[in-house]
């Protein structure tokens, strides 16, 4: 219960410490494909960044990536985001060309935010099979979601993939999840809403 509360207070203090301040990139928005660097190179040739990169696919809602920067020596970083349109084809919903591409800065006390409450998810030692994963052997889905965490810190990198996790951990009728692994896994998903609600798409519904 402990732990709990303390994320929920970090959650409303990191919420209402400062709003963003949205601007353009002034890139073409016609593009139909994110622009995205490989984190795992990165990694090799920048051991003093830090990279947060939050990617949610959405059964029925825009595509949105959310990539926050952290620079070592100032501690100052910039959320960059974007998000793809969705319209109607035959019945079914399909991704369209990108409709938003933006930068927020977060400033230092932000960040302190944000790496405390993420430091202790324990990300480096998260399995890379999610709970659906573990229970069915399975990550794919049809409706709901599939969040695409990746990291960068210290010349390391790693890449998981959550399906649906904000209910998964409800999921578990056997009980066969640890409660480690849950309060972990609820920490992880905690902090990817915390970089959401950040990058100024709040208004998006988180699933």
């Amino acid at each position: 219960m402990k732990i709990h509360k303390m994320i929920y207070t970090i959650g409303i203090f990191a919420t209402l410490i400062a709003i963003p301040i949205n601007t353009s990139l002034g890139v073409d928005l016609d593009d139909n494909s994110f622009e995205l660097i490989d984190l795992s190179e990165l990694a090799r040739r920048n051991n003093q960044i830090q990279v947060y990169r939050v990617g949610v696919d959405r059964s029925f809602d825009p595509e949105i990536v959310f990539e926050l920067h952290v620079w070592d020596s100032s501690k100052k970083g910039k959320l960059y985001v974007q998000k793809r349109g969705i319209k109607e084809v035959d019945g079914a919903l399909e991704p369209t060309r990108i409709v938003k591409k933006s930068a927020v800065d977060i400033d230092s006390n932000q960040i302190k935010c944000f790496t405390d409450l993420f430091s202790q998810c324990d990300f480096w030692n998260l399995p890379k099979k999610d709970i659906h994963e573990s229970l069915n052997g399975d990550v794919t889905t049809t409706d709901g979601s599939v969040w695409t965490i990746e990291v960068v810190e210290g010349g390391m990198h790693k890449k998981l993939k959550r399906r649906n996790p904000i209910f998964s951990i409800k999921e578990d009728p056997n009980g066969s999840v640890s409660a480690s692994r849950i309060s972990k896994e609820f920490i992880l998903i905690t902090s990817c809403v915390w970089i959401w609600v950040f990058g100024d798409e709040a208004g998006e519904r988180i699933y």
